[in-house]
């Protein structure tokens, strides 16, 4: 019967051999042969996939039930990385970002934009900042890297190891590099800076989530943190020692949302500054004037969420990561050096 339902799972094509499966799954067995069928489905699912689950996405719900029940996710934890060469629209595979790493080929500057956590209804989005990096002649120049956590709520703590081992391998070639982040992207950028190869590079953080606890506005955040307590506790102390450690220059941007405000004064900077109008002009005006290497912005011209919308919408994102690269490119070419922490 057990295999019976694990074929039946790995050959679901529609809502109604689904729904046959989970009740041939309740009247033979119950818990423990719907648990294999779940799992049989999940460890099929591939981050391609857009299909949903009454209004859900069936990759969040595949990467969630993984993370929570210690499943492996083969086909989701090996599409983490997603590689593209400058001047090229299509990614490169694992062989070829390998090679061009060890070329002479590859740009000075690397670009790593952390994918955020909206996959309960539209899917993980693996090109997060795609189409504002390939906008600009300055960003489109650098090689780009767009990663993912597949489990959605791990903060980016999943397969830890393994996957800095992985990023550091990526990042250590280049010169410099740049980190940026919405929300749970935010908190990757942040936990991963020390990697940053040059006091040249940058961490742009969007509303980076600190304390999942804390954060009533969302409630599968309040879930992550009563299902994994300890890793909870101890986001902020670990995104704040990472960003202690940065090499680099370190923006913390928030909206004046309170709930988003709250979170970005969870982690110390060196100062904060308010931005009244975040128009280009005005925003990298006073950003040019300021010499601190970790600082928080707050964007008091929006009180809700959606900030990063709006300010890719009015340019003032490109500017920011037109910015850091030609920060980064003033800084030159560094010494050949060993990988970073």
């Amino acid at each position: 019967a057990a295999l019976a339902l694990a074929a039946a799972a790995d050959a679901t094509t529609s809502l109604s051999i689904g729904k046959a499966m989970w009740l041939l799954a309740a009247g033979l067995g119950g818990a423990p042969l719907v648990l294999l069928a779940c799992r049989r489905w999940a460890r099929s699912v591939h981050v391609t996939d857009t299909s949903t689950v009454l209004g859900i996405s069936k990759v969040g719900i595949a990467g969630k039930l993984s993370y929570l029940c210690g499943w492996s996710m083969p086909l989701l934890a090996g599409s983490r990385f997603l590689f593209y060469r400058t001047g090229t629209e299509v990614a490169l595979s694992a062989s070829e970002m390998r090679e061009h790493l060890s070329s002479t080929a590859r740009a000075t500057v690397l670009i790593v934009a952390f994918s955020g956590g909206a996959i309960n209804k539209i899917g993980i989005p693996r090109h997060e900042f795609r189409r504002t990096l390939a906008s600009s002649s300055a960003t489109a120049a650098c090689d780009q890297l767009f990663v993912l956590d597949p489990t959605g709520m791990s903060f980016y703590s999943f397969d830890l190891e393994a996957f800095t081992a992985a990023l550091r391998a990526i990042v250590w070639p280049y010169d410099h590099g740049i980190f940026v982040g919405n929300c749970l992207g935010a908190t990757g950028a942040l936990r991963f800076s020390p990697l940053l190869p040059s006091a040249e590079s940058s961490v742009i953080a969007f509303n980076p989530e600190l304390s999942p606890a804390l954060d009533v506005r969302r409630p599968p955040f309040l879930i992550s943190a009563l299902l994994q307590p300890s890793m909870a506790c101890c986001l902020r102390g670990t995104l704040q020692a990472a960003a202690d450690d940065c090499l680099g220059v370190l923006h913390v941007h928030c909206s004046a949302w309170p709930p988003e405000l709250r979170q970005a004064e969870l982690i110390r900077c060196d100062a904060a500054i308010d931005l009244l109008h975040s128009n280009p002009a005005s925003m990298r005006a006073m950003l040019a004037l300021r010499e601190e290497r970790m600082l928080r912005v707050v964007h008091r011209d929006y009180d809700a969420h959606g900030m990063v919308t709006q300010l890719q919408r009015g340019g003032a994102l490109a500017a920011l990561l037109t910015d850091a690269v030609e920060r980064a490119r003033k800084g030159g070419s560094v010494p050949a050096q060993a990988a970073p922490r």
